[in-house]
């Protein structure tokens, strides 16, 4: 896809494009501050939360939010890759999951 100046006309040189980019980005990154909201107080609710281990249903649900053709994460394991067998993904992580919260680290990465 052509990178296109500010009137939306391409921009066909290979001199012209890092020029574009670099006018793009500076413009992007020296805007004015955002105006600061006013502080929103505390919530009078206290919110459901536990920090038990998840349980395969949840894992699962999970696992089905995600959404397929995205850039695979820090991992580098696309979404596609992690639902093409829920099943063995998500027992895989739940005793992943068990293992981290039994020693309360994560476990260290092979060499490879």
């Amino acid at each position: 896809m052509p990178v296109r100046d500010k009137d939306g006309k391409p921009l066909t040189t290979v001199e012209e494009q890092p020029k574009r980019w670099t006018e793009h980005l500076r413009e992007l990154l020296n805007c004015p501050a955002p105006v600061l909201l006013p502080e929103i107080p505390p919530a009078d609710l206290e919110l459901p939360i536990t920090c038990e281990k998840p349980t395969k249903a949840e894992i699962k649900k999970a696992i089905m939010t995600l959404r397929n053709g995205k850039a695979a994460g820090p991992g580098g394991i696309p979404a596609d890759a992690i639902k093409a067998d829920i099943e063995t993904t998500t027992s895989v992580l739940h005793s992943l999951f068990s293992k981290i919260r039994e020693k309360e680290e994560v476990p260290a990465q092979p060499r490879g």
